[in-house]
């Protein structure tokens, strides 16, 4: 009953309201983004924090926050899940970290820990 122009009751009948289109009929031509600004840049990684992230029935998963100056980035890394997450996850340790699969609550404590003399914030992709 939202769009009736009739009263049901006294049977008054609102006027129509007049449509204005504010657009063109033809959609543009050009690009709706910009594609140079979408191009992958090196960032320098001045600091990254692990934390414990949780939602309801759900296993938990490792969030890790890359501070770039102003710029903080997120990535979710889902150790405890199971199959193709679990897998990214592992590999994502293995390269990060090095070593084999962990528990998140594990995770947390190592973070702060350095694989190498060389793991130290720095230039990522």
């Amino acid at each position: 009953m939202l769009a009736t122009r009739v009263c049901p009751f006294c049977k008054y009948e609102w006027p129509a309201a007049e449509i204005t289109i504010e657009h063109d009929k033809l959609a543009a031509w050009e690009a709706p983004f910009d594609p140079e600004a979408n191009k992958p840049r090196k960032l320098t990684v001045t600091a990254w924090f692990f934390r414990k992230h949780e939602k309801p029935d759900k296993p938990p998963s490792l969030r890790v926050d890359f501070v770039c100056g102003m710029l903080t980035i997120s990535e979710w890394v889902c150790l405890e899940h199971e199959g193709f997450a679990r897998q990214k996850a592992t590999r994502w340790w293995s390269t990060f970290k090095g070593g084999g699969p962990i528990t998140v609550e594990r995770s947390t404590k190592l973070s702060s820990e350095p694989k190498s003399s060389g793991d130290q914030p720095g230039s990522w992709s």
